[in-house]
């Protein structure tokens, strides 16, 4: 396909235009401090090294006498490949699965260490366990040049018992003719060996990197934002739905008729429970989402309100007491300004009033 190239190039030529567009938009939006970081940094020098292998910059490292920097300039170019670290910067899936590459190093540096500890023990013992029959003249000598093939030395043994550890099924064929052309004995080291080892200790190792991605995944900032980002764009794509759905009257506002009458079909019933909602709390949830206390929800009330109740009967309960409290206060507050108006008209009376008169004294 002669043409390929023309195709690589023209690929080459979009994506470099996507990142340089994509940076002058983080530059004019950050201003100076968008040198700041070294994901920009880095996008930078990935754009140069970009359009230097394209061509559209000369390559100062022609025209320089100097080997040394010309050398250091072309592998500046090589930054180009950083692009891949750039794409995952985008994609949230795998820029996690290179943050967790990278912060289970030094686990993954000591699950190495406790698998070498354990393959080097088992080939040092079974060696030892196989150099007599290897030396023993009676037995035949296919039977001594297959285990010393497997078993004879140490690399020899390390590499067999790296196949077991490591492999499916790898212990099968050393576990077999150990067992069968050997002595059945054996049988017990490789189950002892394939419980403790290669089942019990992998699965260990397993379970430490999940929860160093788990807990990757839950530090990891940008994809908590993303989450909750495409978590409330589902809520309100819901909402808005369940809305459309109750508004019978196509006013842009909800009643609490139209919010019963709609709570009986299907879809606003799955709606409701996929919400953590009750089609019959539907009057006492009318009254949480209306803020303003009118008698009718907009979409704004109702969106909010709804993600502000989701997750169960004990944040109804918790909004409910909220309500009730806010209403409890409303009271409150009118009842002091009543009395404070009975005292201050009450005052003026009292020191507008005559004094009674007090009787003669008599003897």
């Amino acid at each position: 396909w002669e043409s390929v190239s023309d195709y690589f190039t023209a690929a080459a030529f979009a994506f470099s235009l996507a990142f340089t567009l994509e940076l002058i938009f983080r530059v004019v939006a950050e201003g100076a401090s968008a040198f700041k970081t070294g994901w920009n940094l880095l996008d930078l020098l990935a754009v140069l090294a970009a359009w230097i292998d394209l061509g559209v910059i000369p390559d100062p490292s022609n025209n320089m006498p100097n080997l040394t920097a010309a050398r250091v300039l072309r592998l500046v170019r090589l930054t180009k490949v950083l692009r891949v670290v750039r794409v995952a910067k985008i994609f949230g899936e795998l820029r996690l699965l290179i943050k967790t590459y990278i912060a289970s190093m030094l686990s993954l540096f000591w699950a190495m260490v406790l698998l070498l500890l354990a393959m080097i023990i088992a080939s040092v013992f079974i060696g030892q366990l196989i150099q007599p029959v290897v030396l023993d003249p009676t037995r035949d000598i296919d039977v001594r040049l297959q285990a010393y093939e497997m078993f004879g030395t140490f690399t020899r043994s390390f590499t067999t018992m790296f196949e077991v550890t490591m492999s499916a099924g790898g212990w099968s064929r050393p576990g077999r003719f150990l067992t069968y052309q050997v002595d059945r004995r054996f049988f017990m080291f490789f189950f002892c060996y394939f419980l403790f080892v290669s089942f019990a200790l992998m699965r260990v190792i397993s379970a430490v990197f999940i929860k160093q991605t788990l807990q990757v995944a839950n530090k990891d900032h940008e994809q908590v934002v993303a989450e909750q980002t495409r978590n409330n764009k589902a809520l309100v794509a819901r909402c808005k739905e369940a809305f459309t759905l109750a508004d019978t009257s196509q006013d842009g506002k909800l009643t609490l008729q139209e919010l019963i009458a709609a709570s009986s079909t299907a879809e606003v019933k799955a709606w409701l429970s996929a919400n953590d909602l009750d089609a019959g709390e539907v009057p006492g949830v009318f009254d949480l989402l209306d803020a303003g206390n009118d008698g009718l929800l907009s979409f704004d009330e109702f969106v909010t309100g709804v993600a502000r109740l989701r997750g169960g009967a004990k944040q109804v309960d918790v909004a409910s007491m909220m309500y009730e409290t806010k209403r409890i206060l409303t009271g409150i507050s009118e009842i002091n300004r009543i009395l404070s108006q009975t005292s201050e008209q009450e005052g003026p009376r009292k020191l507008a009033a005559p004094l009674p008169s007090q009787p003669p004294p008599t003897h």
